[in-house]
This record gives structure tokens, sequence and C-alpha cells, in this order.
């Protein structure tokens, strides 16, 4: 019916049907923590006069708490998909460090940018350490999850 040719033009035809829908597949996971980078980027560029002040908010720095919980969520949505990859787990937990180290640097470049071109927006180191709490606390919870996952598999 078919000859050698067709055949294997055929196959591999078929095959990268398959591979491409796996490889959107994938990255259709990675959609939620896309949208939540975009919001945070948007909430980081606001100018200051945007932001209602709340006293008590500033008393007990608040502000550290949602930057915590802005970059731990950040970083829980893009390393959970990787955490369900075929992959070894030298590699899975390379990955979730890239992705930490990556989150890290995002918090820094986005008190430059407040400090240099965003009105009524200023450096400050606190946010960065803040980001750093909330990255580092996404990578220690997904490694968390992860280990339960490869011991209740044995």
């Amino acid at each position: 019916m078919f000859n050698e040719k067709q055949t294997y033009i055929r196959f591999n035809f078929d095959y990268n049907t398959f591979a491409k829908k796996q490889a959107l597949q994938k990255l259709k996971k990675f959609i939620p923590g896309i949208v939540w980078f975009l919001i945070s980027f948007w909430l980081f560029t606001l100018p200051g006069s945007a932001i209602p002040e709340f006293d008590v908010f500033h008393k007990v720095q608040g502000d550290k708490f949602v930057h915590a919980f802005i970059f731990f969520l950040l970083g829980y949505l893009f390393i959970s998909p990787i955490q369900h990859y075929h992959i070894q787990h030298k590699k899975r937990v390379n990955w979730f460090l890239v992705m930490t180290i990556l989150f890290m640097l995002y918090g820094i470049a986005v008190e430059f940018i407040q400090k240099n071109y965003i009105p009524f927006r200023s450096f400050d180191i606190g946010d960065i350490f803040a980001d750093i709490v909330g990255s580092l606390l996404a990578l220690w919870y997904a490694i968390k999850v992860w280990g339960k996952e490869v011991s209740a598999s044995k």
C-alpha cells in the first residue's frame, strides 16, 4: 500500500504532530504562572499614587508579606508543572533552582524599575529580601511535595 519512503514520511508526520501536541500540553500548564507574572508586573509598575495607603499596613511592614506571597505564588505556579515532568530527580531540582534564581532576579529588577521609571515608587532592599524569601519558600515547598510523591510511589 505504502512504499518505504511514504511510510517514513507518514510516521514522521504523525510523530511530529504528536510531539507538538505534547509540547502544547506542557506549555498550557504554565498559563497560570504566566498570567500571575503579568498581574504581578502590572502591580509592581503601578504609580505610587495609585496604591492605597493603610497606616496599620505600613506599621507592620505588610507590603513585605504581600511581596513574599506574590513571589511564593509565582514560584509555585512555574515550578509546579515541572514537578510532573518525567525527568530525573537531579534535572528536576536543577530546573527548580533555575526558576527560583530567575524569580529572585525578577524581584531585584522590579526594585530598580520602580526606582528609575515608576513615579512615586522607590527602591526598597526589604522588598528584595521579601521577594527572595517568597521564591525560596516556593522552592522549599516544591521539593518537599516532590519528595513526598517519590517516597509514596516506592
